[in-house]
């Protein structure tokens, strides 16, 4: 496999980087890097009608969601304006992070897709009480584009399992290739995280208060208040429901890494932080784990979904159950740092996790490997 010429296919802009937390935008970059020359094909028209509305419109009434987006109409709709661009120049590869683009896609050129889930995992997860028909259609679009891929990329075990239990993928046409942090500069090795100073500096990162487990991550800091700890907590990305307020208590409610002082502020949140807390009840992936890690930052989170494949215990922080209260994970926190050793050696371990496995020059080296023995 040469340096390639490929075609970056994304209903979205992929040139975005807060577009699903920039991760069309650092798959782009990857790809671009390890694969071959990018071109993208984006920010694709929807044609939601009138009876999408009427659709979305009845199920409601029905207590049901309806995904107008993962029609079989939706995605014809996005593939002709795919293969209009595609006649446009020559192309080696078309690779798409999502299998909405490709599902009815016509062509002769091999597809590569890199995933976080199959629609499969995410029903009754993710997606909650969605109609019989959207059900139908999404695992439709999902099996019609694993057939037409030569290769598929999964971040996680999690979601290549289903890949294979769900849509009957062989095997060999499948690999587990975990993201990266979204950072266009690594961090440096060392920062101030590992001297555990007081107060403890606790840093919850989610755009989504309630599903990321935001109140699990106030009791944590209450009850390490209750503890005689004395404790900051750092939330970036949400707002917080009002009954979650106190004068140690810090809110960001969006920081944009495209902007200097608000990648700087991000900069300093993770550099002190000791732990970074996520019990989220669903989590496809988990990138800011990743980003924590970066800066040798452990943290603890929930066992679910993708999580797992990021998170090693006691190599760069540890799986809580997912029915852990805030005074578990209090409690993980205290008999961590009561051995400052062990704790600096979980420092050291999670910046080692990060540059051996959770970055994305890891996983471009591994996926051009991967390509260079399938296409």
């Amino acid at each position: 496999m040469g340096h390639l010429r490929v075609a970056y296919v994304t209903v979205n802009d992929p040139s975005d980087k807060n577009t699903w937390s920039g991760l069309e935008y650092y798959i782009a970059q990857t790809v671009n890097k390890y694969i071959g020359d990018v071109t993208y094909i984006g920010n694709l028209k929807n044609r939601v009608t009138f009876r999408h509305h009427l659709k979305r419109f009845y199920y409601k009434l029905q207590q049901e969601q309806y995904l107008a987006e993962r029609t079989e109409e939706m995605g014809v709709y996005y593939a002709r304006q795919i293969e209009e661009k595609l006649q446009q120049s020559e192309f080696d590869l078309i690779f798409s992070p999502s299998t909405i683009p490709i599902a009815h896609l016509k062509t002769d050129l091999p597809i590569v897709v890199w995933l976080d889930a199959t629609f499969a995992v995410m029903v009754d997860y993710y997606f909650k009480q969605l109609c019989a028909e959207s059900i139908r259609d999404g695992n439709l679009m999902d099996n019609n584009a694993f057939k037409r891929c030569a290769f598929v990329c999964f971040a996680s075990q999690w979601a290549a399992s289903s890949a294979v239990d769900d849509y009957s993928i062989e095997r060999g046409k499948i690999k587990v290739i975990p993201f990266g942090a979204n950072f266009d500069m690594i961090p440096e090795k060392r920062g101030n995280n590992n001297s555990l100073s007081i107060p403890l500096q606790l840093l919850f990162v989610a755009k989504d208060w309630c599903r990321k487990g935001g109140e699990t991550v106030f009791q944590t800091f209450i009850a390490l208040q209750d503890m005689g700890i004395e404790t900051n907590l750092f939330v970036v990305g949400c707002v917080p429901p009002k009954k979650f307020q106190h004068a140690q208590m810090k809110v960001f409610s969006f920081l944009d890494k495209n902007v200097y002082s608000d990648a700087t502020q991000l900069d300093w949140l993770y550099r002190n932080a000791h732990f970074l807390i996520l019990p989220s009840k669903e989590e496809c992936y988990g990138l800011v784990l990743c980003e924590a890690n970066a800066y040798g930052v452990p943290v603890l989170a929930s066992d679910t979904g993708g999580i797992p494949e990021i998170v090693r215990d006691g190599i760069n922080g540890f799986l809580m159950p997912t029915d852990a209260s805030g005074n578990d994970y209090a409690l993980k926190i205290v008999q961590l740092v009561r051995d400052k050793t062990s704790y600096i050696d979980l420092c050291e371990s999670s910046r080692k996790r990060f540059d051996e496995v959770l970055n994305w020059n890891a996983g471009g080296e591994l996926l051009r490997d991967v390509l260079l023995k399938k296409i």
